[in-house]
């Protein structure tokens, strides 16, 4: 202990770095901020796997409940003809233009501008989606 007071007094953290700006972590420790980068790298590399499985968890569970919630905002029925099984519902753009969008934006941007803009999507089933896509050009590979 005599050797962290003389530490102290040499403005140097229990590791030795010299620098100004000092914390004390859980252990009771003067670390300073470069200690604390170190550290924090450390329990970043260490926790990596965790944190990946945490948000597959997220992905798997909190999505579809978000999903099947702006499907309620929208009427979670088809407008076109009224097919309700939310399993086959999918969120249409009025204009088209899907897929750039979808290139650009993760799923919550996606689900955060259908909010934001009601007005350019709307509720269709699968069938009648593909159908306004067949008959607007829109299909890539299916067209008929």
């Amino acid at each position: 202990m005599a050797f962290d007071y003389y530490l102290y007094d040499l403005n140097l953290c229990s590791n030795g770095h010299l620098n100004p700006g000092y914390y004390t972590d859980p252990q009771g420790y003067r670390r300073c901020l470069v200690c604390k980068r170190i550290n924090a790298a450390r329990n970043y590399a260490n926790h990596r796997e965790i944190r990946k499985e945490q948000v597959r968890e997220y992905h798997r569970l909190v999505r579809p409940q978000v999903r099947l919630k702006l499907l309620a905002e929208m009427g979670n029925r088809c407008i076109q003809c009224g097919f309700d099984d939310v399993r086959a519902l999918q969120i249409d753009h009025v204009h088209g233009g899907g897929s750039q969008e979808r290139s650009t934006l993760t799923v919550t941007q996606f689900y955060s501008r259908v909010r934001e803009y009601p007005e350019d999507y709307q509720l269709l089933c699968a069938n009648c989606n593909w159908i306004k896509r067949a008959e607007n050009g829109e299909s890539n590979s299916y067209g008929v």
